[in-house]
């Protein structure tokens, strides 16, 4: 179950005044130019219409403010006579069928990676990863294009809406969209809908030759077929990992043995597997999972007390695909769970740490839904639910890029450890006492004030240095060995 998240970390304090709202937002924006991500992705208008460039950013604002208005209720009050159009602009520009809201994601995406790697000061390419998985955007209007009943797992019901997949990239400390897509499900149940509610839904007529027409299509496009192009795009995009993490619906064969081949062996899956009668081949012998457990449960069976856990590995053949299964319960606990992976090397501990971050995709999925309005657009045409929902993942990415950088955090729940928080304060510290060490020798041994000898090393007018040295001179006043050193302090 997704736990609540009760605020957005130091995101939630932008609302506190309007002037702090602005700032913040103007500086969310200078991130990443986002007209070249509609350029990026056919996205400008033609004719004496209000520029593409300055309705995305309104729509990305919209996303932002605390009250979350809509395009009809934000024109009423704020906009009203800002653009000749009105506010037909704004709906002009979603429903228009040629942009292609996939490339402008992939954008924003690749801009948020390259940012990361010119700007951060971890390394941590060895933990990245791509999650896939998919969550239910509930609709209350049959008369939307494609919507149909969709099995929700969370209320365990069928409500009316689409499934939206998602592949997410996982860069070791936060997880950011990269692909979408928009499914029906109910196939041979009519989709869950009666006739005449399938004859009143509205119908896009788009031109083969437009993005939308593809669009369309995934509605009918099976899932695990759908997240193949989708891992296959990103690498074309020259994201990097070496597992693809999923949940127990995706642990399917045929799907894996598509992601081996599809991504030529370099990546690995790792999901939790079936407790069903899936066979597992061992020793030219079938076994299913529950069958495994209970012949090789006590004999291979050890302990690990980091995660208090009780574990046991295993290599084995499905349908000609080699898979090492990782068995796990917690000490104390009769219930046996596993994972399932194509890394024959892969150990417990690496497995299980790496599978936790498949829960950043949830946590995602619930920060877009309760801050950026995710799935609340009630718009008939698919074109315009298409563009609300890479809006919506666009307006996170941007957040927590800016929220990265700014504040030394991510998102309420965006995989941020405290504890490397600490590492780096206590790195810089030592740099710090370090430097203050080697300006006293220096000192001492030319007979210069120390504070003089610092001085000669900095290079006038220069930003960084000049804040470098008054965090230097901060220190040493804060200093009990300051004292010792005055005389020399003219």
């Amino acid at each position: 179950m997704i736990p609540k998240i009760n605020h957005l970390s130091d995101i939630s304090n932008i609302y506190s005044d309007n002037f702090r709202t602005c700032s913040c937002i103007k500086t969310i924006l200078s991130r990443i130019d986002v007209s070249m991500a509609l350029r990026s992705g056919k996205g400008f208008q033609k004719g004496p219409r209000p520029r593409s460039g300055m309705l995305l950013h309104m729509l990305i604002v919209m996303k932002l403010m605390k009250d979350n208005p809509s395009i009809h209720s934000m024109w009423q009050k704020k906009f009203h006579g800002l653009y000749n159009s009105g506010k037909n602009g704004f709906y002009r520009f979603l429903i228009r069928p040629h942009t292609d809201w996939r490339k402008i994601l992939a954008y924003v995406s690749m801009k948020y990676r390259e940012i990361v790697e010119q700007n951060s000061l971890s390394n941590t390419k060895e933990d990245s990863c791509f999650i896939i998985d998919d969550t239910t955007i509930e609709k209350t209007g049959k008369t939307i294009e494609g919507v149909s009943k969709v099995y929700d797992h969370t209320s365990d019901s069928f409500l009316l809406g689409y499934k939206m997949l998602a592949l997410a990239f996982f860069d070791g400390i936060s997880t950011h969209g990269c692909d979408l897509s928009l499914h029906k499900e109910s196939v041979k149940n009519n989709y869950g809908l009666r006739a005449k509610d399938l004859k009143k839904q509205r119908k896009g007529t788009y031109e083969s030759n437009t993005p939308m027409f593809e669009r369309e299509k995934e509605l009918h496009t099976n899932k695990l077929d759908n997240a193949v192009l989708m891992l296959k795009r990103a690498l074309k995009n020259k994201f990097s990992a070496k597992y693809l993490l999923a949940d127990s619906w995706f642990s399917r064969i045929e799907f894996i043995k598509k992601i081996r081949k599809a991504t030529k062996n370099k990546v690995h899956y790792l999901g939790m597997g079936r407790m069903d009668s899936t066979r597992y081949v061992i020793k030219g012998v079938g076994w299913n999972a529950k069958q495994i457990v209970s012949r090789y449960s006590r004999k291979l069976k050890k302990v690990n007390r980091k995660y208090n856990s009780e574990y046991f590995v295993i290599n084995c053949i499905n349908h000609d695909c080699p898979v090492r299964l990782i068995f796990i319960r917690n000490i104390g606990s009769e219930k046996w769970c596993f994972l399932l992976t194509t890394d024959m090397d892969l150990s417990f501990q690496r497995a299980y740490e790496l599978y936790n971050v498949r829960w950043s995709i949830e946590v995602l999925f619930k920060e877009c839904k309760q801050y950026f309005k995710l799935g609340k657009c009630q718009a008939e045409y698919l074109s315009e639910q298409i563009a609300d929902c890479t809006i919506a993942l666009i307006t996170h990415t941007l957040v927590s890029l800016e929220n990265r950088f700014s504040n030394y955090e991510t998102l309420g729940g965006l995989y941020t450890e405290i504890d490397s928080q600490i590492a780096m304060m206590t790195l810089w510290q030592r740099i710090l006492k370090l430097i203050i060490t080697l300006m006293k020798i220096l000192a001492t041994i030319i007979s210069e004030p120390i504070i003089d000898v610092v001085r000669k090393v900095i290079i006038r007018n220069h930003s960084e240095i000049k804040l470098l040295f008054k965090m230097i001179k901060t220190e040493l006043r804060n200093d009990p060995d300051f004292n010792n050193f005055n005389p020399l302090y003219s």
